[in-house]
């Protein structure tokens, strides 16, 4: 293209041309919008905040009674102390306030890409979600 290559500066020949990089940044750059160059970019390399990614803390809680119960706490970020407070609200509403869950029992295990639709209206509704795995009320 007229415009995107200059001479070879070891050259004499005009036929000796080379992309100029730096004028096809600039032209790119003055052209694209910046909704257009995140088009191209790959999802996990986007700055933006995946909202559907969540984060899961698995969690064991040791009732008055001394049953153990475990479960995970559901987050849409990576957040231990919220994850903790999660547990206990949860413990509270299904009538186990007095069940003892702290920080090393309320661990990050991993992420996923995506919730389940059923966990996804938790998430949105009450900021978390419980996985009942062990010793749970129902």
């Amino acid at each position: 293209m007229p415009g995107f290559t200059k001479p070879l500066p070891s050259s004499k020949s005009t036929s000796a041309r080379i992309p100029s990089l730096e004028i096809a940044r600039r032209h790119v750059i003055a052209t694209v919008s910046r909704a257009q160059i995140d088009s191209f970019i790959h999802p996990q390399h986007r700055r933006e905040k995946d909202m559907s990614q969540i984060h899961v803390f698995d969690t064991y809680a040791r009732s008055a009674s001394g049953k153990i119960m475990h479960f995970d706490v559901i987050l849409p970020e990576n957040d231990p102390t919220k994850a903790l407070q999660c547990a206990r609200d949860w413990l509270r509403s299904v009538g186990e306030e007095d069940a003892v869950v702290n920080s090393e029992s309320c661990a990050y295990c991993h992420s996923e890409p995506h919730a389940p639709a059923e966990m996804q209206k938790d998430i949105e509704t009450q900021g978390y979600a419980i996985f009942k795995l062990e010793g749970c009320p129902r």
